[in-house]
């Protein structure tokens, strides 16, 4: 059916989506939710680009080398700023607003933006993804060893590439014409694929690829030759992706809801607004494994070794005088009780250590630059993993048979602390 130029121009200027009963359509002041969406947008793109910033000051001045997960970060932080401007573009023509309250001649301007964005989504994504995978990669595997764990971390890059790669071209080329995804007119003549089945599936895969990369790494994590404290502190920085593992489960939600109502610009701008929300966190989480560096730098500097001179001069004096009132009320006899444990000049041996602390100079203040060793540990400078020999030392005195007695220790196994004299 053709319409007349006035009919065509009624039509454009009419409601992009028919009226609930009672309702008049509002095209000048409409309720919406612009604002909530454009300051979610300012924070995460704040926050992630400060992040952005820490590692490449930390990589470039402080370490003095980039990797391919930097360059793969820096891609990904770029085209998250493109999404960022696409959805301010988008912002005047019906965007958080009922689609009743958007002119159908706006329509196609928003569609147009959300398109857009969509499609820069993926490659987002994915260069974000990739860069964790990278960075667990070089930090927890060791050249020429070919383990579980190197093969899963190829696998979910090569997985999440041939699946965000599908998404692209499938987003672009989602309507014949292409103008039929953004243009109501053209649409009703034009073939297309079901675009919100596509992203409902989309986020649901996005999710699962989400928590096998937040799971990957704690095996390893959990069994390098550390401390607890600092396992759990390790834990913890790449766990942080489990925020993005959220959002991502909340855009299933309302990609969902999104394919069972005809009102695009409101529920399409609710999942949109949580897409910076996973892409930020997924940036976060990326940075973060340099943070202890960077703070160690900064703290190191002259004003911030005074301050932490004073609040640690500060501490010890709070303590020292909580101690002297506690003992006041307690009693220490001659035998020594109440005094900590040291060892006597008559023990035969020292208490041994359960284990020998890390150097910390790594990005990951875990392990040191460079090729060195500690005990019987070796850092490897390429991998940063430490690679731990145990070794057990036995102590005899001089006044005995040393080289006959060690020797039957060793043999034997014997734990120097339940070796006695037998003379």
């Amino acid at each position: 059916m053709s319409l007349s130029p006035a009919e065509l121009q009624a039509y454009l200027n009419g409601p992009a989506y028919p009226l609930p009963p009672g309702v008049e359509p509002n095209f000048t002041n409409p309720h919406n939710f612009k604002s909530i969406v454009l300051t979610i947008g300012i924070i995460f793109l704040v926050f992630p680009t400060l992040a952005i910033f820490i590692r490449l000051y930390t990589k470039l001045w402080l370490i003095g080398r980039m990797h391919w997960e930097d360059w793969a970060m820096l891609v990904g932080w770029g085209i998250f700023i493109g999404t960022f401007v696409v959805t301010v573009l988008g912002r005047p023509y019906g965007a958080a607003t009922h689609q009743w309250n958007v002119q159908l001649k706006d329509l196609s301007h928003y569609l147009y933006y959300l398109h857009l964005g969509a499609v820069m989504y993926g490659c987002c994504i994915f260069a974000v993804k990739l860069s964790i995978l990278l960075q667990y990669l070089r930090v927890f595997t060791i050249p020429k060893e070919r383990g579980l764990f190197f093969w899963s971390c190829h696998a979910m890059i090569w997985l999440d590439f041939v699946f965000y790669a599908a998404c692209f071209f499938l987003e672009i080329f989602s309507c014949k014409p292409l103008a039929g995804a953004w243009d109501p007119i053209v649409a009703a003549t034009a073939r297309c694929l079901n675009v919100n089945t596509l992203n409902t599936a989309s986020a649901a895969v996005n999710s699962v690829s989400d928590i096998v990369i937040l799971i990957l790494p704690q095996p390893i994590i959990w069994n390098l030759n550390m401390s607890f404290r600092k396992k759990l502190g390790l834990s913890a920085i790449f766990s942080t992706g489990l925020l993005a593992c959220i959002a991502s489960a909340v855009r299933i939600y309302y990609g969902v809801k999104l394919a069972s109502t005809g009102d695009y610009t409101w529920y399409a701008s609710v999942f949109a607004s949580i897409v910076p929300i996973e892409i930020g966190f997924g940036i976060i989480t990326g940075c973060l494994p340099v943070l202890p560096k960077f703070s160690h730098h900064v703290t190191s500097q002259p004003i911030f070794q005074r301050l932490g001179n004073s609040l640690r001069s500060l501490r010890s004096l709070l303590y020292s005088k909580g101690s002297r009132q506690r003992g006041n009320g307690s009693s220490t006899s001659g035998d020594g009780a109440g005094k900590p444990w040291t060892p006597s000049s008559d023990s035969k041996l020292a208490r041994p250590n359960s284990y020998v602390p890390m150097p910390d100079a790594h990005e990951l203040s875990l392990v040191s630059d460079g090729e060195g060793t500690t005990g019987g540990s070796k850092v490897n400078s390429k991998t940063q993993i430490m690679r731990t020999v145990d070794i057990t030392m036995d102590s005899k005195n001089p006044d005995e048979n040393s080289e006959g007695e060690l020797w039957k220790m060793s043999q034997n196994r014997v734990k120097p602390w339940e070796y006695r004299n037998e003379n």
